[in-house]
């Protein structure tokens, strides 16, 4: 069979009869793109290996062996081949069933079936590899892959991310994709939830969603949710558990689309017409779950925190010809549990809605410092500025282009290359004017 990477084990007794050097071999073959291999010394027979053969007593020593893995990059090498070079059976070179980085997993006996047996853990530093790769970040992606309770799915895709072989980082997204996908119609099998869910409003440009991200990102599980929304996997001794995970809505026409799971979603720059209003009133309802319908395939909010942002009023929502009526309209009004309006000047927090939409009760006021928040980001490009410096105040296009030619900038795609008797003409718009 011809493929491009394979993994094998052998003896460290049948090297030294073949006066065979793994490192050397390694090094030997430019075919070989990538490599990986681990000396185990420390592994013994587990109850299973006794099952499977009675002469291998379980608690007994193992004879000491390679595991090796190597990678051909875009290139398939017959196993046969590869056999020869290292001196081994052809039977003894093995396909890759999954992904190298199940592969390597077991080389450390990281897998969840080894750590079952008891076998021993070997560490990444006793792994020897060629400088171009890691194993180590590329045997981990595995165990963050499918993890969603402890590991959002930002944090999973940027460990699919650092895998430096592509076909190996296209597998591990894939299996990212479909484990997400499996996620989510587990968790829409949970009709219970509990939710949250906060309207800002205000004019455009007043720093609605900016606030909205800033307040998901200082905001943890403890102030927001209860026990069972805390992660399990700390950050350090100083931030005991994880800051929440949130997401921004896509198109008005598929607001839901770009819902990966996140701890907190934003609806950016909504209006009632996003939404069917009982469509709208499933999605929000703080304690039972239901789907939402979006391009491919529904999806249901298993975080805790919803965020709208639009700036219209939401006593403005649903009314007119589309209003479903006020006892219809209350419901909606008594899924917000935080009201927020934001000018250029102040954040108000309101505790309650009234039966017409209206922010109510116990007012907090805050200053408005979103503006702040891009001090620190690079400055906006002043493109009026670039476009007459380009072309000048005449707006002369043409001289522009022929000045740009000078100074060895590749000239537009207005202008056509002709070669003739060796010589070289560029036929610009000037000229074909003059003609």
């Amino acid at each position: 069979m011809k493929l491009k990477h394979f993994w094998f084990s052998v003896s460290e007794s049948h090297l030294k009869e073949q006066g065979v050097s793994v490192l050397n071999t390694l090094f030997s073959y430019k075919t070989i793109k990538k490599w990986a291999y681990i000396y185990h010394d420390k592994d013994c027979y587990t109850l299973k290996d006794e099952m499977l053969n009675s002469e291998h007593k379980a608690g007994t020593h193992k004879p000491s062996h390679y595991h090796i893995y190597v990678n051909f990059g875009k290139q398939s090498v017959d196993h046969e081949l590869l056999a020869s070079w290292f001196k081994v059976i052809p039977e003894s070179i093995k396909r890759i069933e999954t992904t190298a980085a199940n592969c390597l997993l077991y080389f450390v006996h990281g897998t969840a079936e080894a750590i079952a047996e008891g076998k021993y853990q070997y560490q990444w530093s006793e792994v020897y590899h060629s400088s171009n790769w890691s194993p180590q970040v590329q045997a981990e992606t595995v165990q963050y892959i499918g993890n969603f309770e402890r590991f959002s799915y930002r944090e999973q895709i940027e460990k699919v991310h650092k895998i430096s072989d592509t076909t190996e980082r296209i597998k591990a997204q894939d299996m990212l994709d479909k484990a997400l996908a499996t996620e989510l119609k587990y968790r829409a099998t949970d009709i219970d939830r509990y939710i949250q869910v906060m309207f800002i409003t205000g004019d455009s440009g007043s720093g609605k969603t900016t606030f909205a991200r800033q307040f998901v990102e200082k905001a943890n599980y403890f102030d927001l949710g209860p026990r069972e929304y805390w992660r399990k996997a700390p950050l350090d001794k100083d931030h005991p558990f994880r800051h929440l995970d949130y997401g921004v809505s896509g198109a008005s026409n598929d607001v839901f689309e770009s819902y990966k799971g996140e701890d907190v979603f934003i609806l950016d720059d909504m209006r009632d017409d996003s939404f069917l209003f009982t469509d709208l009133l499933k999605f929000l309802d703080n304690h039972t779950n239901s789907s939402v319908k979006v391009r491919f395939a529904n999806k249901c909010f298993i975080g805790c925190l919803l965020i709208i942002t639009s700036t219209v009023p939401l006593s403005k929502w649903y009314r007119g010809g589309n209003s479903p009526g006020r006892e219809s309209l209350k419901q909606l009004y008594r899924r917000i549990n935080t009201y927020v309006e934001v000018d250029c000047k102040e954040i108000k927090f309101y505790s309650d809605i009234d039966d017409f939409g209206e922010p109510c009760g116990e007012v907090r006021i805050m200053p408005n410092r979103t503006k702040e928040y891009y001090k620190n980001k690079p400055e906006r490009i002043d493109l009026v500025s670039v476009a007459f410096d380009t072309f000048g105040d005449n707006g002369d296009f043409v001289s522009s282009l022929d000045e740009s030619f000078e100074n060895g900038i590749p000239l537009s795609s207005l202008e056509k290359q002709i070669s003739i008797d060796d010589e070289v003409f560029f036929e610009t718009s000037e000229k074909k004017r003059k003609d």
